[in-house]
């Protein structure tokens, strides 16, 4: 009502200016206490690159594109690329996590997405697949690769990736036991090949390591090699 007279039966409280005062300062504190959550970015026109920080050529950004374009008409199946710069302060596999269901990466009766989260900045990446992507490996030539060998030789993609399905990790910075993850992928598929692709540097052993156990352990016999890349981009074994 007009004028700001009270309804009939209220009763008009008015707080001391010390008063509100607090309140508005504890509000502000409160506020500022509350973590920001992570900004989610939206998912691109293309459906399959977003390359915020820069790192993938025109070139690579329309294969991946045509051949999930493929991909997805055979199975329904998706492989997003996705390159930020930092993840905010939250962790990756929580970011993958959000960023694969929010986008509805896959066949949703299947199941079969595979976000590829790259966080530049920070040195990190990982890799979030729906339960049904493991159908995928099925008749496959795997590729798996040191997440560095891809910064140290820039043919890459054109001589190892292309026509392999490509898993990517550093047993350095993941506290993760990839054998056991490889063991169930080749024991659960019919692989018809392996390629190791890792740097001369003594922590790539890891990866060798945890591939090789895990063809032993998955029973099969499967054709494999290791291909070394030094430190200044030259392939040293073969």
């Amino acid at each position: 009502m007009k004028g700001g007279v009270p309804m009939k039966g209220a009763t008009e409280t008015r707080l001391p200016k010390k008063a509100l005062s607090l309140l508005l300062a504890l509000a502000l504190a409160f506020c500022l206490a509350v973590p920001a959550l992570a900004a989610y970015p939206d998912r691109p026109e293309n459906q399959y690159v977003l390359d915020e920080a820069d790192v993938l050529s025109e070139e690579t950004e329309q294969e991946i594109i045509a051949e999930n374009q493929d991909l997805f008409q055979e199975t329904g199946a998706q492989i997003v690329v996705v390159a930020v710069d930092f993840l905010d302060g939250e962790d990756i596999d929580d970011y993958a996590y959000s960023l694969f269901n929010i986008w509805g990466i896959g066949s949703q009766e299947r199941n079969n997405g595979l976000l590829l989260l790259l966080a530049i900045g920070e040195e990190n990446y990982y890799a979030q697949a729906g339960y049904g992507i493991e159908d995928y490996f099925d008749g496959a030539k795997l590729l798996i690769a040191a997440d560095c060998t891809a910064y140290a030789y820039a043919n890459v993609h054109e001589e190892f990736m292309k026509g392999k399905i490509t898993l990517i990790g550093c047993p350095k910075l993941d506290a993760v036991d990839y054998s056991e993850k490889l063991t169930e992928i080749f024991r659960s598929n019919d692989i018809r090949s392996v390629t190791v692709l890792r740097m001369e540097v003594p922590c790539c052993g890891g990866l060798e390591h945890a591939a090789v156990t895990a063809l032993k352990n998955s029973g099969k016999f499967v054709p494999w090699q290791v291909v070394t890349i030094s430190t200044d981009g030259r392939i040293l074994d073969r």
